[in-house]
């Protein structure tokens, strides 16, 4: 779509998007695993010993929702 934003309007949204990444890069990112044994895959293949870094504080439950 031409000329959807002004170039003002598109300068705004970049800084915006700047700004949250440069207040969100230091957070620890959140990451979901079906269960177990995908986190201890996930791990081993991030080369990180998984019971130096996992405390059972680390886990909530989720539900399971069929999309």
């Amino acid at each position: 779509m031409d000329n959807f934003l002004t170039d003002r309007e598109c300068s705004g949204l970049i800084n915006a998007h700047e700004r949250h990444l440069q207040e969100h890069s230091a957070h620890t990112p959140v990451v979901c695993f079906s269960g177990e044994e995908t986190m201890k895959l996930y791990l081993r293949q991030a080369g990180v010993s998984w019971s130096d870094h996992v405390a059972e504080k680390d886990f909530t439950s989720g539900e399971w929702r069929k999309m």
